[in-house]
């Protein structure tokens, strides 16, 4: 519907008892690992755990979902796949955390090599390699560097410091997950 989520968001706390919730992907172990020991003693108890299990269905389909959102975006922008390049920014499971255990992004980083698409991925808490990627995909810093898409996934506060648009190629898009940028900032960027 294209509907700016920081305006939905806003109007929502305006109610007494908002919380507020923004999209993205949910890593980590309270809420990537936990429910499904809460299913499984709830399922020895003859109690269907429906929404528990659903809601961690659509979190484990997300990686899957973004991937195939900056697919058809590459190909509306008329880009080479195969010679695209594209850069994950944010590897931990969430922000301005160090923590990489149960990340999505790592996920979202398997279904471009599935197809072995030239993918990059820089976090400015990684500071040596770990498991689940290909050491010659890290970036530990992004200098010069220029992509055709960007995937923001998670927004650390280093990003404040950083022009992400200064690494984006004239054609180049970028994803911003968590919706961190306002839409007038950057003028090709695609948002959940």
């Amino acid at each position: 519907m294209e509907i700016n989520i920081h305006h939905v968001l806003n109007a929502a706390e305006t109610k007494w008892n908002f919380l507020k919730f923004k999209p993205g992907i949910v890593g980590g172990h309270c809420i990537g690992v936990d429910p499904y020991y809460l299913a499984h003693k709830s399922k020895e108890l003859d109690i269907n755990p429906e929404m528990i299990l659903a809601g961690r269905r659509i979190n484990d389909s997300m990686a899957e979902h973004i991937f195939n959102l900056i697919l058809k975006k590459s190909i509306k922008n008329k880009l080479d796949i195969k010679n695209t390049n594209f850069l994950i920014y944010g590897l931990t499971f969430k922000e301005n955390c160090p923590d990489f255990r149960n990340s999505q992004s790592l996920k979202v980083y398997q279904e471009f090599k599935k197809l072995n698409l030239n993918i990059s991925v820089y976090d400015p808490y990684l500071s040596e390699p770990i498991d689940g990627y290909h050491h010659s995909d890290i970036l530990y810093d992004l200098d010069e560097k220029v992509f055709d898409s960007i995937l923001l996934l998670v927004p650390h506060k280093e990003l404040n410091n950083i022009n992400l648009k200064n690494h984006l190629s004239t054609y180049g898009f970028l994803f911003d997950l968590k919706n961190f940028y306002d839409s007038f900032e950057i003028t090709d960027i695609i948002t959940l």
